[in-house]
This record gives structure tokens, sequence and C-alpha cells, in this order.
């Protein structure tokens, strides 16, 4: 009889689910981009709006090489989650570890990236009030932003906080730990 290892149900969900989030990450990544370069072409075409140093537009084409750099970390980093998960579904001890790690560390940037987008709002008022935008849009806009800043947040914070729980939980730990891996046909120790 072939030797088969056993894996609890919630080591293959908590598994899959960071193969997803790899998986959107590395398309997040490719989707901005395709982003980019179609923002370069359009602004070496001459399209309306694309010129100016005022423009919204050419702003976001002269960050480019930020968002370029910071997509290809993303998309890094996204590999090795999906790697890393991977070796979670093969119930590789230290890939428990590297998960949570990564949750721990993703946490920290969401928060950070957060309280940075916050902060973003006055510099964001500032070129609204020279391109004479109404008060109204501005305080819709810095109480929106701002919402949606700290509600996505609290949400990804949320989910990093359960897959670090979910890592902890004790049938993970003795999975990983060798506890549950047995061979088909054996008897388990309690029966």
């Amino acid at each position: 009889m072939e030797a088969t290892t056993s894996r609890p149900t919630v080591v293959t969900v908590i598994g899959w689910l960071f193969v997803g989030y790899g998986a959107i990450g590395i398309l997040g990544s490719l989707m901005a981009v395709v982003w980019i370069l179609l923002l370069r072409k359009l602004g070496a075409a001459g399209f309306p709006g694309m010129q100016g140093e005022g423009s919204p537009l050419a702003a976001m084409t002269r960050a480019s090489g930020s968002v370029v750099l910071q997509s290809l970390g993303r998309l890094l980093v996204s590999a090795l989650v999906i790697v890393t998960a991977a070796g979670f579904l093969r119930l590789r001890p230290w890939s428990r570890a590297a998960l949570e790690v990564f949750s721990w560390l993703a946490a920290a940037y969401t928060v950070i990236s957060g309280v940075i987008a916050i902060r973003w709002v006055p510099h964001a008022m500032g070129g609204m009030r020279q391109a004479q935008m109404p008060p109204e849009f501005e305080r819709v806009f810095a109480v929106g932003t701002i919402g949606i800043s700290v509600v996505m947040m609290m949400v990804m914070v949320t989910v990093y906080a359960l897959a670090i729980w979910a890592l902890r939980l004790p049938a993970v730990r003795q999975a990983m730990s060798g506890g549950q891996a047995q061979t088909a046909g054996e008897p388990s120790a309690s029966a």
C-alpha cells in the first residue's frame, strides 16, 4: 500500500488561502506594470491630459519608476509566499514560522502605508485648491480618503491577525511538527 501523509483540513485551508494571496499579489503587480507602461505610451503619444506639469496623469507618469520598483518587490514577495505556502501544504515545519513572520510584516506594512495615505490628504488638498476644486469636493475627498484608508487598514490587519491566530492553532502546530503526519494504514497512538 502506498504511504500518504494525512493533513488536517485547517492546514489545507490556510495553505490554499496563502497560495491565493500570493497569486493575487502577482496579478496585481503585473497589472500595475501594465498600467504604468500604458501611461508612458499615452504620454509619449501626446494624449490630452498627459501634458503639462500640473496634470495628474503627468504626475503619475513621473512616479512610474517607483511604482514599477514596488511592483517588482511585490511580485518577488508574492512568489515567495506561494513557495512557502506550497511547503506549508507539504507540512514542512519551517513554512509555518515563515508564513507567520510574513503575516506580521504585512500587518506592519499595512499600518505604515495606511498612515502615509492619511498623511498624504493635506498634500492632495493643496493640489485641489490650486486646481480650484469646489470646497465641498475637498471635504468629501478628505473624509472619503481618510475613511477608506482607516477601513482598509483595519480589514487587512484583521485578516493578518486571523492568519497568525490560525497558524498558531494546536492542530497546525502539531501537523507541522510531524504529530499529524502518519502513513495510511498505520494505527494512530490514540487507537
